[in-house]
């Protein structure tokens, strides 16, 4: 399966359009394999980052409802994938990813408060995750991005202090 990498190159060679298009053709293919085999973890988290693909690609066209939509969908799946492989490093890392980008969306929209509820969420998943693994360094790079992107939340919501503490 090439769906994450499928895509990327039309948007990396200026076509953004067309790489929104080669997502959501890859997705409308590869969604109904992941209902018919939900304990297929990989390909479960194949699809969730092509959600993520496609939602920063929304992003930037500025759909920010689009995006957070598809946003939305990648986190539930991740999680998903996440209920069903509790402590996999790389499962719990794509979650917090995926929260981080329906974060960062809100705080475009300018809704601050859902925006710094999903980042603490976040910073929480990805905190407890790093305590069962300590030397984990996807772990780690995950609660710095949770702790990075809750940290740009609270400044863009003109919350200096709260920013400030956290860096």
């Amino acid at each position: 399966p090439c769906l994450p990498g499928c895509a990327r190159p039309l948007s990396n060679l200026g076509d953004p359009a067309g790489a929104m298009v080669s997502y959501r053709k890859a997705l409308a293919l590869y969604e109904p394999l992941a209902v018919a085999a939900p304990g297929d973890l990989a390909l479960q988290m194949e699809i969730s980052d092509g959600h993520v693909n496609l939602a920063r690609l929304q992003e930037d066209a500025g759909d920010l409802e689009g995006a957070l939509s598809t946003a939305h969908t990648a986190l539930a799946m991740a999680n998903a994938a996440a209920a069903r492989a509790p402590g996999d490093d790389k499962i719990e890392s794509f979650a917090v990813k995926a929260a981080v980008v329906v974060g960062r969306l809100h705080v475009y929209r300018g809704d601050f408060d859902e925006a710094v509820a999903v980042l603490r969420a976040a910073v929480a998943r990805s905190e407890a995750a790093l305590a069962g693994k300590p030397g984990n360094p996807v772990l780690r790079s995950a609660v710095i991005q949770a702790y990075l992107n809750l940290a740009r939340a609270y400044r863009d919501a003109r919350s200096f202090a709260d920013s400030l503490a956290l860096y």
